[in-house]
């Protein structure tokens, strides 16, 4: 595992410009941290973990604008016309248009 790509990964969590961006930036930072030496030594990376210890808080993501939504369960962050959800691997999440959240 490359700490100090995971390092850098984390600190450009934490300013995200835009929805987009962070939701790139945590499946580079989850597919940073899964590599082939860790699985060769029965490892398993917790991306939730790691990310935790470098003091990005995954309940506390950035959010880029908009009230916050009716629900935040499942729902990670947002802004005025989308929101970043889902549960499991950063990979499986996605965004939505907040229509469809209010709909859910």
């Amino acid at each position: 595992m490359n700490t100090t790509k995971l390092d850098t990964l984390a600190a450009q969590i934490k300013t995200a410009p835009d929805l987009y961006t962070l939701h790139d930036l945590l499946i580079q930072f989850e597919d940073a941290g899964a590599t082939d030496e860790d699985d060769m030594n029965n490892r398993y990376f917790d991306p939730e973990y790691e990310l935790g210890s470098r003091g990005v808080d995954i309940c506390s993501l950035p959010v880029f604008g908009g009230p916050d939504p009716k629900s935040t369960e499942g729902v990670w962050s947002w802004d005025e016309d989308e929101i970043l959800a889902g549960e499991g691997p950063f990979c499986e999440w996605e965004i939505r248009p907040r229509k469809v959240e209010a709909a859910a």
